[in-house]
């Protein structure tokens, strides 16, 4: 490729060389003559066409019309430019300090730097820590994406168990998830259908005291089984003893 373009920009070159060698040469001092040639006409005096003159009542009228004064409005600045503009004031004088002032200049910039990183994170609605550190992102996955079948023909004690003698932990979360959804299905907590999603579920859950546990244990399923977090037996102890917490007290609601 790069061969290609030297080539190219050397033809380039010949090609201009070679224009300008076909060019005429300049005429010399002697060849110069300020007087015209002589061709035995004599020279005429050019007709100058007539000067128009403005009609002086139609230009008046043109003042006085509205339709031809364009008068600009001041120009107001807005919030946002008034605080871009203090923001540069700002700036411009943060960095114009000589080198003895390093050390203010280093807090004011920090402090500058805080300010806005405050200002995106009201306007953004998240906390500081979400801007600088990723966290796990709560998926609202269709029911049906990881319903095999009718939750209400699952043996869950016995498929908890052969998942736990395989050691497939992630597999244990998953029917754990799913269990507690069994249960809040028979208390008519929740409405379950296989089109919908855990959001759903978390909405209709929202006027009962077990929505917030009930979000916690969707947040760890999501984050063990969507994204592919590896469990050992000492992290399934922690997610199965919440998980527990949650069916013990959906096991305290009367029918």
């Amino acid at each position: 490729m790069k061969r290609s373009r030297l080539l190219w920009r050397f033809a380039l070159v010949l090609l201009l060389s070679a224009l300008f060698l076909t060019l005429p040469a300049p005429l010399t001092a002697n060849e110069i003559s300020t007087n015209p040639p002589a061709t035995g006409i004599k020279p005429q005096t050019p007709v100058l066409p007539p000067v128009k003159q403005f009609d002086a009542q139609k230009l008046e009228s043109f003042r006085n019309d509205p339709d031809f004064r364009y008068t600009e409005k001041p120009y107001a600045p807005t919030l946002f430019t008034r605080f871009m503009q203090w923001l540069g004031s700002i700036l411009r004088d943060l960095f114009s300090f000589s080198a003895q002032h390093d050390t203010y200049r280093l807090l004011k910039f920090l402090l500058v730097a805080a300010f806005i990183i405050l200002l995106v994170s009201t306007l953004l609605n998240v906390k500081i820590t979400d801007l600088f550190f990723r966290k796990p992102v709560a998926k609202s996955i269709p029911a049906h994406e990881f319903f095999e079948e009718n939750i209400h023909q699952l043996n869950f004690e016995q498929l908890i168990a052969e998942a736990l003698q395989n050691q497939d932990f992630r597999k244990a979360v998953r029917l754990l998830y799913l269990q507690n959804l069994k249960l809040l299905s028979d208390k008519s907590l929740i409405n379950w259908q296989p089109n919908k999603t855990n959001r759903d579920y978390q909405y209709e859950l929202h006027e009962t005291g077990f929505y917030t546990l009930f979000a916690q244990i969707t947040r760890v399923f999501n984050y063990v089984w969507y994204g592919n977090f590896t469990l050992d037996a000492q992290h399934f102890a922690t997610v199965n003893q919440l998980f527990s917490n949650f069916s013990n007290q959906l096991n305290q609601q009367g029918k």
